[in-house]
């Protein structure tokens, strides 16, 4: 059987990011009492982080949508509006959701990691890099850009949203996947992961910043 370069980049993301969330699970199930709990987590997750990216390099594929050349300050402006767009996304879907679902505002997932990023400093990390450029990786890049060549666009981005948002187990769902809409586009509209990474990292960190102050 022949093994084009979409399976050759995708294939290897996405058994390492699955054997990741395995073992993160088992590591949860019989280390939560560890006293170095939250320390040795955020190591797993950097080297599983570190992991994805050499693979994704590895394996390097350019899919169809990676065939631009852009500029740095282009990609820093494309990464910060993708910033203001989530966040704008955020306010008005959590207040639609108020107003017309009566769902809370309240962020399960957000505000245990703001909790743990208060205790421990370094857990910063987590939200702030680890998470951001995994779920681009495999979220964006292999759900999103490597299968768009086998189905049209925007049900590739649909189908990777709804992926993106159920990954995160928080209820709003439709948060979740509006902002993994937004990070298609994004990576559509520049032509390279980075700043659809960016823009992802860029708005965890300030939500994380703003929470502190």
């Amino acid at each position: 059987m022949i093994i084009n370069l979409e399976q050759r980049n995708s294939i290897p993301l996405l058994l390492t990011y699955i054997s990741y969330q395995i073992l993160l699970a088992i590591f949860n199930i019989f280390y939560n009492q560890s006293h170095n709990f939250y320390l040795v987590e955020t190591i797993i997750r950097i080297l599983c982080m570190l992991v994805i990216v050499y693979l994704n390099h590895r394996f390097s594929f350019k899919n169809k949508l990676e065939h631009k050349t852009i500029k740095l300050k282009s990609i820093l402006l494309w990464s910060i509006l993708g910033m203001v767009g989530a966040l704008v996304i955020q306010i008005g879907l959590s207040r639609i959701e108020s107003e017309l679902f009566h769902f809370s505002s309240y962020s399960a997932n957000t505000n245990l990691l703001l909790e743990i990023v208060h205790h421990y400093p370094y857990y910063i990390l987590v939200p702030g890099i680890t998470a951001p450029v995994m779920e681009e990786l495999i979220f964006r890049k292999v759900l999103f850009g490597n299968f768009s060549r086998f189905i049209p666009f925007l049900p590739a981005a649909l189908v990777s949203s709804l992926l993106f948002s159920l990954a995160h187990m928080d209820g709003h769902f439709l948060i979740y996947a509006s902002i993994g809409l937004l990070f298609c586009y994004i990576y559509y509209r520049t032509g390279t992961i980075i700043t659809s990474i960016l823009s992802h990292i860029f708005l965890n960190l300030f939500i994380i910043l703003l929470s502190s102050l």
